[in-house]
């Protein structure tokens, strides 16, 4: 299973290292070009057959890659039989359960996917495509292991935490890759998705481009309310460092990773083999935390470890 798919080849890479050619469902969170582009790429791959896609409907979308996406599924559904779902909703939640494995739909519920992006929920306020931002979360053996954000701005946060007031999980994929949520105050909402989450692991999805993310006051809620959560990025923030190292990584795995032929890489991709009792994350997450101390004297994330140390 997949969720969402961003731009450039490093999902098909991945999925040809590991000799996957099935996918069974990929679930996208919202149109955002991001979070879309490589399922168009997927979709139209004559190396992998995908059974079917669940995303939701967004009339606010008129860009290039979401008229591409609608062409490549009217594709996919005639030559691949592919089948395609639109309303991806917490109705959902009992279609994605495979053995030890379940995946929730936590958000959106389905009166609020009624009004859309451009609507407003049922307490007036207004919904961006970001509002309605699905948020899933894994569990291994009935136990939360993985709870992905997609890009939930402050109305969802609030619509979601009104459902859930508390959403416990291992690892939390931060939302809209540590950037702004809208207009809600950022460290208010990391603060309060932090302590909903309570999380071991916080990681932040980013490319080493303009919008700098992850935010320092987004990282400073974080800590507001963890003080000793481990926290890492995929790619090195210009927040941290001016500069990329001017020697090759040798803490990544070996699995595709963007940015990793241009050195920009952090933690890089992370895999996460779900136990009875644990998480067991290659690379080790202590080798992330060593090339951080070695390389970059400003990382966001540091004190979250260093005061874990004391």
């Amino acid at each position: 299973m997949v969720f969402d798919a961003g731009s450039g080849s490093t999902l098909l890479e991945f999925l040809r290292e590991s000799a996957i050619t099935e996918i069974d469902a990929v679930i996208i969170s919202h149109a955002d070009s991001d979070h879309i582009s490589g399922l168009v790429s997927l979709l139209y791959a004559t190396t992998v057959h995908v059974r079917r896609v669940y995303l939701n409907s967004d009339a606010t979308k008129d860009s290039d890659i979401w008229k591409d996406l609608r062409f490549a599924i009217e594709d996919a559904t005639t030559r691949a039989e592919t089948e395609v779902t639109i309303g991806l909703t917490t109705s959902r939640a009992l279609e994605f359960k495979r053995g030890d494995i379940q995946i929730e739909i936590l958000y959106p519920a389905p009166a609020l996917a009624m009004a859309g992006p451009g609507g407003k929920d049922l307490r007036g306020r207004k919904l961006t495509p970001n509002s309605m931002s699905v948020v899933a979360r894994i569990s291994y053996q009935l136990i939360p292991r993985l709870l992905l954000a997609g890009d939930i701005d402050g109305v969802g946060l609030e619509n979601l935490l009104e459902a859930f007031p508390s959403l416990p999980s291992d690892v939390l994929l931060f939302p809209h890759h540590g950037g702004r949520p809208s207009r809600a105050d950022p460290a208010e909402f990391a603060n309060s998705l932090s302590r909903a989450v309570q999380p071991n692991l916080i990681v932040f999805s980013i490319g080493r481009g303009k919008y700098n993310t992850p935010r320092p006051d987004i990282v400073e809620g974080i800590r507001s309310a963890l003080p000793n959560v481990a926290i890492a990025c995929t790619q090195l923030s210009k927040n941290c460092a001016k500069c990329v190292p001017s020697l090759p990584p040798t803490h990544l795995a070996s699995i595709a990773a963007k940015g990793q032929m241009s050195q920009s890489c952090c933690a890089g991709s992370i895999r996460l083999l779900l136990e009875p009792d644990a998480i067991r994350y290659i690379p080790p997450l202590q080798y992330h935390q060593n090339f951080v101390t070695a390389n970059v004297n400003n990382a966001l994330c540091r004190r979250s470890w260093q005061d874990n140390s004391q």
